[in-house]
């Protein structure tokens, strides 16, 4: 029978020759398969040598199946002998799974080192799966039926893809000192609330800076800012100290009292950047120390003007860029951080 079937398919045997013989390898496969030659070649790259008929004794029928090809292997190793049944579409697939079966089996050290197969195979158990999941080899006279599995090309495993950083809330309130918006150095408050995720957020941040007299000549002006500057900030996680850079227009009034004359309220618009370091002491808690600057883009001005409604002088300007600095405490609102960096996952 496996005679007619060789004969009718075109099939490709290795030569009865002295070689043959005393070669432990029989290879049978249609015309546009690899030859036998080309079976032992890839065994012999991947063992470093050939294995001889008193290791093992290997035998390979190829047929064309509806998929592709099919192969019939049966090894002899020892008292062990295993048979199975592999399909692919290319009959590359085959030998080389062949090749590598048979170097494993006679020497699986020699084989991890010198490891090169054009193409990996991944097997997936088939008809008896759930009961030889990884077609173990059949014990010589077991009974047991051969395992059959499909041997197909390896695709890359896709990424899974990660999952989004959950959005934060902070409430932060902050203390500090400025120069240049309002007369000499002045101290202030903040109070902000944050939306985002660790690396970027954005906040929302409303600021007073003290009252400041100016005392020129007969004129004693004070002058005091309000301010809410919305503004967005990229942060550069570490494991605890982060590095924090904000940008964002400013928008406030300045409120200028003359003694015993009124009150003026002109408009205040800023281009505001700061940066500085968070520590994050807790999940819920961090420390926040910057230094920023402020550049006026609408120069509020104080002038003097005299009751006949001729101008006289300015009392007061605000310089065209001013320094600030602040230290202040962080709460996170909503969630909890932790104290790895950021696309670093903890060992369990």
């Amino acid at each position: 029978m496996w005679l007619t079937l060789a004969m009718t398919a075109g099939l490709l045997a290795v030569p009865d020759s002295d070689d043959a013989v005393a070669t432990p390898l029989s290879w049978q496969a249609p015309a546009q398969c690899p030859d036998a030659s080309a079976v032992m070649a890839r065994i012999e790259r991947l063992m470093g040598r050939m294995p001889s008929r008193g290791e093992l004794r290997v035998s390979g029928l190829v047929t064309q199946v509806d998929r592709g090809f099919s192969l019939a292997l049966h090894i002899e190793a020892g008292a062990l002998i295993d048979d199975r049944v592999l399909v692919a579409e290319r009959c590359e697939v085959l030998a080389d799974t062949m090749a590598l079966v048979t170097a494993v089996v006679v020497d699986p050290i020699a084989t991890a080192v010198v490891i090169d197969v054009p193409a990996l195979v991944a097997v997936a158990a088939t008809d008896d799966a759930a009961a030889d999941p990884l077609g173990a080899p059949v014990a010589a006279g077991s009974g047991r039926t051969p395992s059959r599995v499909r041997a197909r090309e390896s695709t890359p495993t896709p990424e899974r893809p990660r999952s989004s950083e959950p959005l934060g809330v902070w409430g932060r309130a902050r203390a500090g000192g400025q120069l240049g918006a309002v007369p000499g150095l002045t101290g202030g408050v903040e109070l902000a609330i944050a939306l985002g995720t660790r690396r970027w957020r954005g906040e929302v941040v409303g600021a007073y800076w003290f009252a400041r007299t100016l005392e020129s000549g007969e004129v004693s002006l004070r002058v005091q800012l309000g301010t809410v500057t919305p503004r967005v900030c990229a942060t550069v996680p570490q494991r605890r100290l982060d590095v924090i850079a904000c940008v964002g227009p400013e928008l406030g009034v300045m409120r200028g009292d003359v003694a015993g004359g009124p009150t003026r309220q002109p408009f205040w618009l800023a281009l505001a950047a700061e940066a500085g370091m968070r520590l994050r002491v807790s999940p819920r808690v961090s420390l926040w120390a910057t230094i920023g600057a402020a550049a006026p883009l609408v120069f509020p001005r104080f002038r003097l003007v005299a009751a006949s409604g001729a101008q006289q002088r300015d009392v007061y300007r605000p310089a065209s860029a001013g320094a600030r600095m602040g230290v202040g405490v962080e709460v996170r609102l909503r969630g909890r951080e932790s104290f790895a960096p950021v696309g670093r996952r903890k060992s369990k």
